[in-house]
């Protein structure tokens, strides 16, 4: 086993250990999820150019020089000091609200110069409550600015290392990080759950943000967003009552490396809803907010283009791992989908529905789909699930549903079971592999013969290819292949069919 998969191992074993109480949910290994099969997180790495500056409520006074020996005590009054350039290193206790970056509802055009930090000291847990950045508003009014805008204001904060207990909301702000964070809703509980349960973190019609190696738990939505110039990376979003990310509209979106998992509501479809909390949970489900003929208003985004969806693991989840609406807004499409080196457990509905029409490009290439025979879970709320005949690969759980394949639309290089029927029209259907009956005691990757849990714990690495595997060295390579595989490895001229290169 390489390095990279020995990590994506040990990290799902820690994953696997944490507690579901929402006062006791961090995986401690969380910060550790950008090595899983993040092998460009170097270009998010960062360094601290400007003056050191030092918060801690417990021993600190905004009367002080904000000095490590002599810190602030608050970190509104150390953003009062800061230039481009600073950071704010910030030891334990619970800080409150961080509201940031507008002047009472109306844009800021410009607040930093250069990047602020503001980060965990070592050692330390520092706490927020309810973290926004940034307004809808514009620098005259506080009306929503259209999605055409595309932002308001250049913030260039980061926030890396703390607790946010509710949630993280990001309106307008241009150059927003939030890193290593731990994100959980106030109005999150197992017991009076309702559709309001919050989303974790909402990112709309800003520009330039990242999320990287955050752990999303505990929430109704992990992440939802409707922005531009997007990256969502490396976070583990679990045990939501809701979608894990909902993309709403917007361009230039790379979403790599995060796993979606455990996402249940608590109830069945035909069950009772007095609270309106059944939801249709999946993984990723994208669908537009405006439609056309009923709600209008130009803040909304009317479509998305130039989305990657990249090296993602999908498994445990009560619905769909990704729903695809068809764009009714009436002024926009979804345009230019790359989906490629993702990995799908199968999921309590159909595994993938492309339902919609697309623009442009969509390509579909070197992802797997597990067949996992036995596989059970437990979800948060108590309920056994294991959808239905997983142990025939005609199941709708293992279904990559797609609608039409015009030109432009390409599928190939990917490992299916047989229930996903391609059909060639004027794209691209090739070098696939359909998983039958007759070949599940021949598997292309390694056999997951009991739960996912246990296969994690056995030491099991998710897709890889096995000795004489149909899928080695069989993918085509007239069209174009990514240049690594989901754990990082380099692909080498012939090309393996799957999201994992034979090693």
């Amino acid at each position: 086993m390489n390095s990279r998969m020995f990590i994506i191992v040990a990290v799902l074993v820690a994953i696997f250990s944490c507690s579901d109480n929402k006062n006791n949910n961090s995986n401690n290994d969380y910060n550790n999820l950008n090595n899983l099969h993040n092998w460009n997180n170097a270009d998010y790495t960062y360094e601290i150019t400007g003056t050191s500056w030092y918060v801690d409520i417990n021993n600190g006074s905004d009367e002080n020089p904000g000095t490590s020996e002599l810190p602030f005590a608050t970190i509104d009054y150390a953003l009062t000091q800061v230039s481009g350039g600073d950071a704010v290193f910030v030891r334990d206790g619970s800080y409150g609200d961080l509201i940031f970056g507008s002047n009472n509802g109306l844009a800021i055009p410009e607040v930093f110069s250069d990047w602020v930090t503001l980060r965990a000291d070592e050692g330390h847990s520092p706490v927020l409550a309810h973290v926004e950045l940034g307004t809808w508003g514009q620098e005259d009014t506080t009306d929503a600015m259209p999605f055409t805008q595309v932002g308001n204001s250049n913030l260039r904060l980061r926030i890396d290392g703390f607790q946010i207990t509710d949630r993280v909301r990001i309106r307008g702000s241009r150059y927003v990080e939030i890193r290593n964070c731990l994100v959980t809703s106030d109005d999150f509980s197992l017991e009076e759950l309702t559709k309001e349960a919050g989303y974790g973190i909402q990112v709309f019609n800003g520009q330039h943000v990242l999320l990287l190696n955050n752990e999303i738990t505990h929430c109704g939505i992990g992440v939802e967003a409707m922005t531009t110039d997007f990256v969502m990376k490396g976070n583990d979003i679990h045990h939501n009552s809701h979608d894990g990310l909902k993309i709403y509209g917007g361009e230039n979106w790379l979403v790599e490396g995060n796993i979606f998992r455990e996402l249940d509501d608590g109830l069945a479809d035909d069950d009772d809803d007095p609270d309106e909390r059944n939801m249709h949970v999946d993984g990723i489900h994208i669908h537009t907010i405006v439609h056309e003929g009923g709600y209008q208003a130009d803040k909304w985004a009317g479509g998305a283009k130039n989305i990657v969806i990249r090296g993602n693991l999908f498994f445990h989840i009560e619905a769909m791992a990704v729903m695809i609406n068809q764009n009714d807004s009436g002024r926009g499409d979804w345009e230019d989908f790359i989906w490629e080196n993702n990995i799908f457990g199968p999921a309590g509905g159909h595994l993938f529905i492309q339902g919609s029409s697309f623009e442009g490009y969509f390509i579909f290439r070197h992802n797997t789909v597990l067949f996992t025979p036995n596989d059970v879970w437990t979800s948060m709320f108590g309920r056994t699930m294991r959808p239905g005949d997983l142990d025939n690969p005609q199941s709708a759980c293992y279904y990559v549903q797609v609608w039409g394949n015009p030109a432009n639309h390409m599928y190939y290089n990917n490992i299916f079971t047989s229930k996903t029927v391609l059909n060639q029209d004027q794209g691209v259907v090739t070098n696939n592999i359909f998983i039958g009956q007759d070949d599940l005691s021949n598997l292309p990757y390694q056999p997951i013969s009991g739960t996912i849990e246990e296969f994690i714990v056995q030491g099991g690495v998710f897709g890889q290819l096995v000795e004489g595997s149909a899928a080695i060295d069989a993918g085509t390579t007239e069209q174009t292949v990514p240049e690594k595989d989901f754990y990082g490895t380099t692909r080498d001229a012939t090309g393996d069919i799957g999201a994992v290169e034979f090693k």
